[in-house]
């Protein structure tokens, strides 16, 4: 190998001290330069390790999250299974709920139209009664017989009276046996919002809007539904099955709801249990 054309600052015909010192200068701060590059180059390799060593930590850890969801993914796909199933009785319930609701309904409007006829009957029989009786006087003054007339005709009609207040009755206890049943869906409804975990579900809307349509009926109805917890015991309203925990002669659970209408008349008595007290 030829060195021609390169200096050599130690070439043995040259014998200069300072250059020779400058010469290992050089040398010095080179190996120096160097070796900070390599220190640098080992900062930058450990870092590189150390995110290596990080990243293979976190894909360990999301290889055993994906086993994981792996092992749940049956599991999940049984409970939402489950919750179809559940989704569609309670839609089907509903569905229950809203077609006895209509068929009470419907026969609670034939009941009203029959007792409105059964009290205008009733009435015109009153009136038959009355003019009867003002006619058999009438006739008093003048016939020998009138006073057998007045009995008679007096006679016949208290019985039309008699029968079209039977009907009125029969109508009313046809029309009780229909509310009492009206509010038993409502009891049904009541407990199944109970039952719901949250209220942002259609199925919660569908039964609050079922609620709100046997509320509409008993109101138009004339009655109130009673045996709300908290109310106090009251027996002409009221019918304890049985006693808790809770403020003495006080309504702490119901059991089933009662209706009492506006005129303070009982439809069906609420049945409900009573505190204890302490």
């Amino acid at each position: 190998m030829s060195y021609r054309g390169r200096s050599n600052p130690l070439s043995p015909g040259v014998v200069d001290v300072e250059t020779a010192r400058r010469a290992v200068a050089q040398v010095a701060r080179e190996r120096d330069a160097l070796a900070q590059q390599l220190q640098r180059a080992q900062t930058v390799v450990d870092s590189l390790k150390r995110q290596l060593d990080a990243r293979t930590a976190e894909s360990a850890e999301l290889a055993r999250a994906v086993r994981a969801l792996q092992a749940r993914v049956p599991a999940a796909a049984e409970e939402l299974e489950e919750e179809r199933g559940r989704t569609e009785e309670a839609h089907q319930q509903l569905q229950r709920l809203a077609g006895r609701l209509e068929q009470v309904e419907a026969q609670l409007g034939v009941c009203t139209e029959e007792r409105d006829l059964a009290l205008a009957e009733r009435d015109q029989a009153r009136a038959a009664l009355a003019a009867a009786r003002a006619e058999a006087l009438e006739l008093g003054k003048a016939s020998p017989d009138a006073e057998r007339a007045q009995r008679l005709a007096e006679d016949l009609a208290r019985v039309r009276v008699h029968q079209k207040e039977a009907i009125e009755r029969g109508v009313r206890d046809r029309t009780d046996h229909l509310l009492a049943e009206l509010v038993s869906v409502r009891d049904s409804v009541r407990r199944a919002l109970e039952t719901l975990p949250g209220s942002a579900s259609s199925w919660h809307d569908g039964l609050l809007a079922v609620l709100a349509r046997v509320d509409h009926v008993l109101e138009r109805e004339g009655v109130h539904v009673v045996g709300h917890p908290g109310e106090i015991f009251d027996p002409r309203v009221h019918e304890a099955v049985g006693t808790a925990e809770g403020a003495e002669n006080a309504v702490v659970e119901t059991v089933s709801s009662g209706l009492v209408r506006s005129d303070g008349s009982v439809v069906v008595p609420a049945k409900v249990l009573v505190g204890g007290g302490a």
